[in-house]
């Protein structure tokens, strides 16, 4: 807005003073009647003019009070900023603001250079606030249009053909999400459809353009492309021809991003890949055939609850010619806990040519474990032997669940429980060995993994050592594997059907009546 001056001729002649004053009164009733508001404040803002009365307040409550007390808050600092902008500078100012009743102004500060003794400021100020909601509502639109437009992942495009050669291309504006690139840079480059593709999928893409300009059916081609940011994205190129007499005059084509779906396929193969290598590893590391001992009928099965366990037993001829068996639970399931159990199988397979002093054996496992492996996986593990000559069983329980010895009428004889640490939780832990136990004939020694006992029914109720117990001790005439079938199959009937939580393992060991 311009800045004006209000000049009135104040001679001494009495008609002129009769006119400046009549002047100044239209001058007035002009300034009442605009629509705009108008104001004059002296130079500590307060108002000492204004023409038009704000709904709701006095007179007393206008004149003589702070022009920013009428402001939002948020919006005091810039008003008081422009206002001394002006009056430093003597050029008009131009600020929006809102004020305390919601309203939105566009305001006009111009300097009052004589205004009586001191500097002024004259305020024009128009009511803009249906603008300012008009404009909300726009950038409200075109911030929705362009989450929109960030959200589709596909696009469309059509190739237009002369002679058998294209001739245009066209891209819908989902293109720019897709692969960063607009349709204005498609236009630049013809050859940007090639050059984005990544170099190895270019090969395939140019054969299926050729393939299409040769009139075949082709099947939609998924590849790989580089994305302006320098990102790799997967995309599916859908391709449907349109000819006139016979003639193939254009190509439409549908582009998805299907980088999720080829980032999960390739995550579930690459896992795939390694429950395969871990249910391998497993497969290896299980005995072959039960252990043949002389004066013992000896049954040993792991039953893993997902395609890998983490599971595993094995019988070990002991250097002083005992027989050792092992009961192991690594914590957690696939490649990862399936390598951790080949280490210790081939740790604990090594030492017992050499040793037979099952806590060192152990307290040996659990070093290499912690010294070789950079997880936190951890391992219990039951090591106990048997001596065949005087039937003595020794055993080492580092924080698997207890072993039972049952005697012949069935009756808990003897509870092998934990006598220490987890293998792979504390490097220098000792592994004190149980109580050995003599063992008779019609004993029978059973070790087993939570994964039998801690197997849940549909009402969610655990199958329990009382169980299994109950089961062994019912079924203890029959043959050891005859024993452990019949006990995973019990497992099996009362979790009814309901896929198992953990692994089955355990060992059976009968003595039988001496020869």
């Amino acid at each position: 807005m311009d800045d004006f001056t209000l000049v009135l001729d104040v001679t001494q002649d009495p008609l002129s003073e009769d006119a400046a004053t009549e002047s100044c009164a239209r001058t007035l009733s002009l300034v009442h009647c605009i629509p705009d508001d108008v104001a004059v404040l002296d130079r500590q803002g307060r108002t000492i003019f204004f023409n038009h009365l704000p709904a709701g307040r006095t007179v007393d409550e206008i004149l003589g009070c702070p022009y920013v007390d009428f402001l939002a808050v948020e919006h005091r600092h810039v008003f008081d900023r422009a206002c001394r902008d002006a009056l430093e500078t003597c050029r008009t100012q131009e600020v929006e603001v809102e004020s305390t009743t919601g309203r939105w102004w566009h305001c006009h500060l111009v300097a009052l250079s004589e205004y009586g003794e001191d500097q002024h400021l004259l305020i024009i100020a128009r009511d803009v606030s249906e603008r300012k909601q008009v404009e909300e509502i726009l950038l409200e639109r075109e911030h929705r249009y362009r989450l929109l437009l960030h959200a589709v992942t596909s696009y469309t495009y059509c190739v237009q053909l002369s002679h058998g050669l294209p001739v245009a291309t066209a891209h819908s504006p989902g293109c720019f999400t897709t692969t960063g690139y607009s349709q204005e840079d498609f236009t630049s480059d013809p050859y940007l459809w090639i050059n984005m593709v990544h170099r190895k999928d270019q090969d395939k893409v140019r054969r299926f353009v050729e393939r299409i300009l040769a009139g075949e059916r082709v099947s939609p081609l998924e590849h790989r492309i580089i994305h302006r940011s320098g990102a790799v994205r997967w995309i599916r190129n859908t391709v449907v021809p349109h000819y006139e007499d016979g003639v193939l005059m254009r190509y439409d084509g549908v582009v998805e991003d299907i980088s999720e779906r080829k980032a999960a396929e390739m995550a579930l193969q690459a896992r795939e890949a390694g429950l395969l290598a871990a249910q391998r590893i497993q497969s290896h590391l299980l005995p072959e055939a039960p252990r043949t001992l002389v004066g013992c009928d000896i049954a040993g099965a792991s039953q893993p609850a997902d395609f890998t366990g983490g599971d595993y037993f094995d019988y070990l001829a002991l250097s002083d010619g005992s027989t050792a068996f092992v009961v192991g639970d690594v914590s957690g399931h696939g490649l990862g806990p399936a390598i951790v159990m080949a280490m210790i199988h081939a740790h604990l397979r090594a030492l017992a040519k050499i040793d037979h002093d099952l806590s060192a054996m152990v307290a040996s496992a659990n070093r290499f474990l912690i010294e070789e492996n950079e997880t936190d996986v951890f391992v219990t593990v039951f090591l106990g032997a048997l001596d065949p000559t005087t039937r003595v069983f020794r055993y080492v329980n580092a924080g698997h669940p207890a072993g039972y010895v049952l005697d012949r009428e069935g009756r808990v004889k003897a509870c092998l429980e934990s006598t220490s640490f987890p293998l792979g939780i504390v490097a220098d832990a000792e592994f004190a060995a149980g109580v050995p136990r003599e063992l008779e004939p019609g004993d029978l020694v059973l070790l087993l993994t939570d994964g039998i006992t801690e197997a849940r029914s549909p009402a969610g109720e655990m199958f329990g050592i009382q169980r299994t117990l109950s089961l062994v001790r019912e079924n203890r005439e029959l043959p050891s594997d005859e024993i452990v079938r019949l006990l995973y199959e019990a497992v099996r009937e009362f979790s009814a059907g309901e896929k198992l939580s953990d692994d089955m393992t355990s060992i059976l060991i009968k003595i039988e009546p001496w020869s």
